[in-house]
């Protein structure tokens, strides 16, 4: 995506990507979808344009489908613990509010970079192409993380490195892992 031309943003605004869609035609890249106009379910946003071939994303989309397909003694392995505070692991948010019914949710959040924040004991290995997955993933989102810090900046006139100078290359990147009903979400 190197020397993408990122349109002007009242171009960008002018219409949502949903009106795209619907009109037959192609948002340009890169583009924020915010699915939460599409559906009262998620308020989620969806990055295309990004440069990672939807065959990859299909790759991790059923790789995760496998790691929730699993019976639930095999996903405690990776599971975050009541006793310790950590954000790692399998299973609901850390810390619920006073009267806050326990969502447990399958989930799984992982610290992915730098490589010295991560617990493996939590990253599964069933299946077993999971780990490795999982580390291509995170290299292609640094990768989209750098080119989304930039065009921030950009939209905000500030220096086009700002936001990465500012968190350096060691920039921790997390991997949060949804199933709901069967869909899988990051």
């Amino acid at each position: 995506m190197a020397g993408a031309f990122i349109q002007p943003a009242e171009v960008l605004l002018s219409k949502r990507v949903q009106e795209m869609v619907i009109n037959g035609e192609e948002p340009p890249a890169p583009y924020i979808c915010r699915e939460g106009d599409a559906t009262e379910e998620d308020n989620g946003s969806v990055a295309i344009g990004h440069g990672i071939p939807s065959s990859f994303l299909d790759e991790i989309r059923q790789v995760t489908k496998e790691f929730f397909g699993q019976p639930m003694e095999e996903k405690k392995k990776y599971a975050k613990t009541v006793t310790e505070f950590q954000f790692q692991g399998y299973g609901a948010d850390p810390v619920p509010e006073e009267g806050q019914p326990l969502d447990w949710s399958d989930r799984l959040f992982l610290d992915v970079y730098p490589e010295d924040k991560q617990r493996l004991k939590f990253w599964p290995e069933k299946p077993e192409s999971f780990r490795d997955i999982l580390k291509e993933y995170t290299e292609k989102m640094k990768m989209v993380t750098k080119l989304t810090s930039k065009a921030m900046a950009k939209s905000l006139n500030l220096e086009e490195n700002c936001f990465l100078d500012q968190f350096g290359e060691q920039a921790p990147l997390q991997a949060t892992i949804h199933n709901v009903r069967g869909l899988i979400s990051f």
